[in-house]
């Protein structure tokens, strides 16, 4: 019923408005299992609790625990609230995290999650957003839905995705832009295992930016794309650097798994989500058996 309420309220955008003003921003703690309790915000984190908090999850969440190995360092690059940290750590056993989270109304319940899950000493947090160059720039915030950014770049100066829904005007705030190869050399980084990368639509920028990183340590990775256009330029990317990629993705509604190259993503007529999260690795045995889904039904 909850759901079948907010759906409605999304056609009518000025009783949306209404609703997510009297909505109160309070934090709440919502027990995730296997990680224990983990805080979200009434009204901006509504995803974790308009569903199970895990519903759209489970399959990056899979493919983590493919790709993650006991002992290693897994960046997490859009880390939100540290859901990912979390399994990354305590689920999927790596030994420590970097995590990168630019939103500043993130921070403190990230923090708090880190706390909760008793691994804030294993987890370095950057409040910077990473790309291909190095500047101040302004970021476009969720602050209603997801608790996401995007950078102002990427939208062109459009508001985020569930502003433009309830016709609201954008709401941006600056934050500081960096290439990972640049930080890396700054403030003396562990070489990273595996990079998971959720950026809304900076993918492109934030591999460029990790070139020299990538060339050198060969992470495994798990990418989520927001869109054609990005497909266009992570895809190339992965394969000049000789990585066997897979691809769960959707196709007139229906979700399929297979391996990818570069011109796949050539062409007219590719839905917005035909590639959604990406799998890379050197070998194509890490891939072997197909994509398992994270199982775990507890809330």
């Amino acid at each position: 019923m909850v759901r079948r309420i907010a759906s409605w309220l999304r056609t009518h955008p000025a009783l949306g408005r209404a609703s997510l003003a009297l909505t109160p921003n309070l934090p709440i703690t919502l027990n995730v299992r296997p990680i224990g309790p983990f805080r979200v915000r009434l009204g901006r984190d509504r995803r974790f609790w308009l569903r199970h908090p895990l519903e759209h999850e489970r399959v990056p969440l899979g493919g983590l625990q493919r790709l993650i190995r006991p002992g290693d360092t897994v960046y997490d690059i859009g880390a939100n609230l540290g859901l990912y940290s979390r399994f990354i750590v305590q689920a999927f056993g790596a030994a420590r995290v970097i995590a990168f989270e630019p939103m500043r109304g993130n921070l403190p319940d990230l923090e708090a999650n880190l706390r909760l899950g008793r691994i804030a000493d294993r987890v370095r947090v950057f409040p910077v957003a990473l790309a291909d160059h190095e500047a101040d720039e302004l970021l476009q915030t969720d602050d209603l839905a997801s608790g996401s950014a995007v950078l102002d770049s990427v939208t062109k100066g459009d508001a985020c995705e569930t502003r433009r829904n309830y016709k609201m005007t954008p709401l941006t705030e600056r934050v500081h832009v960096v290439p990972l190869d640049a930080l890396m050399e700054r403030e003396s980084l562990p070489p990273p295992n595996v990079l998971k990368i959720d950026v809304e639509g900076a993918e492109g920028m934030v591999l460029r930016g990790a070139a020299g990183t990538i060339e050198r340590h060969r992470p495994r990775m798990m990418i989520e794309l927001h869109g054609v256009s990005t497909a266009r330029e992570v895809l190339p990317l992965l394969e000049r650097w000789g990585y066997v990629v897979f691809c769960r993705g959707f196709s007139n509604d229906r979700a399929w798994w297979g391996r990818v190259r570069g011109a796949d993503a050539e062409g007219e007529g590719i839905e917005h989500y035909h590639f959604h999260m990406l799998f890379a690795a050197e070998s194509e045995s890490v891939f072997e058996g197909g994509l398992v889904p994270f199982q775990d039904d507890g809330v």
